[in-house]
């Protein structure tokens, strides 16, 4: 089931772009150093959602990495 999360416009602009690797991996070290400097403050709730989403992030990436070389199999085989 896909998400539909985002309001509409921002939704508009995302929709059939594919997320780059590198591009993906920047983001994601910017915004761990922004929690980390976050916590060093005393931290918040906008830290922890942070916290959660990255977490999420790299689930979801490594998710689809697995099934991308499970098809690579699959296909080599036929």
């Amino acid at each position: 089931m896909k998400l539909d999360i985002l309001p509409a416009p921002l939704a508009a602009e995302c929709e059939g772009k594919h997320v780059k690797y590198e591009k993906l991996v920047n983001v994601c070290k910017q915004l761990k150093s922004d929690i980390m400097c976050n916590d060093m403050q005393g931290g918040s709730d906008i830290s922890t959602h942070a916290k959660t989403i990255l977490m999420a992030v790299q689930m979801i990436w490594n998710e689809l990495e697995d099934v991308k070389a499970k098809l690579e199999e699959v296909y080599e085989r036929t």
